[in-house]
């Protein structure tokens, strides 16, 4: 009688694997290219490492979770773009700028809050001039960040930002929506899992 129980659903296992699939740590598929390996994973993240002589040379997104860029767009206003890459053995938090935003320049500072109350300062950098031949590691600037920050976005949410511009008094602060939050997550997870299982 107990098997009445335990008897297989199969709408139970469509939605398991429903939830698998949009997972941001689950690897769907690869596919190889002649100077790159595609990783598709969970939520329709792609990223890409770039190869070259047989060694690792650059990790970028492809297209984003829900989006077809190299970076989230996280604001209402679609001011900020946030997103991720690697370039040899160096992480960046890339950024792409619009609006008020467009005036942000080398030197500004990040300031990235998170929903706990901790926050972290980030200086900006140029963009890399591999950007100018692939667009997978365009941004406007771009800041290192550590391992240790890069696991802080993959288990924290990032509640709101400022940005201290060299050019204005004032400073910029505005504040990221629940789903923009989650979504930030969820890329930085699946970057991280490509960085530390593949690259």
């Amino acid at each position: 009688m107990l098997f009445k129980f335990f008897k297989r659903s199969k709408s139970n296992d469509n939605g398991l694997q429903h939830n698998i699939l949009f997972a941001p740590n689950y690897l769907v598929k690869t596919k190889a290219h002649k100077d790159r390996t595609e990783y598709v994973m969970g939520g329709h993240s792609i990223l890409n490492i770039e190869h070259e002589d047989g060694k690792n040379i650059g990790l970028y997104f492809d297209v984003t979770r829900t989006q077809n860029a190299n970076k989230l767009s996280l604001t209402d206003d679609d001011s900020l773009h946030l997103g991720f890459q690697s370039l040899l053995d160096t992480n960046y938090l890339i950024l792409g700028t619009r609006k008020n935003l467009a005036q942000s320049k080398v030197g500004d500072k990040l300031t990235l809050k998170f929903k706990d109350g901790n926050a972290i300062t980030l200086t900006l950098e140029s963009c890399s001039s591999i950007a100018k031949e692939k667009k997978g590691y365009a941004c406007n600037l771009r800041t290192e960040i550590s391992d240790e920050v890069l696991h802080l976005f993959t288990t924290k949410l990032v509640e709101s930002y400022s940005f201290e511009l060299q050019n204005s008094k004032e400073p910029v602060n505005k504040s990221f929506n629940a789903d923009s939050r989650r979504k930030f997550r969820e890329a930085a997870q699946s970057f991280l899992f490509v960085l530390q299982k593949h690259y």
